[in-house]
């Protein structure tokens, strides 16, 4: 297999997969994030956006606070 050009990446795709996984890999397009327990403020904004039973929350922790807001701005 000639190398030459190819990033170190593509070299061990080619490697490690027929050319039929790469196109289905690369038709799947850019990998999906997902929320984990690493990010509980992310999880727990996310949640709270989804509920229509409140107009504001506050949520503050030390000096950082963290405003959601149902409707326009005042």
């Amino acid at each position: 297999m000639n190398a030459e050009g190819v990033s170190d990446e593509e070299f061990l795709l080619r490697w490690n997969l027929n050319v039929d996984e790469i196109a289905t890999m690369r038709a799947a397009g850019a990998p999906k994030e997902y929320n984990t327990a690493r990010q509980p403020l992310v999880n727990l904004i996310d949640a709270l956006s989804k509920r229509n039973d409140y107009r504001q929350i506050v949520i503050q922790k030390g000096e950082m606070v963290v405003s959601l807001q149902k409707g326009a701005p005042a």
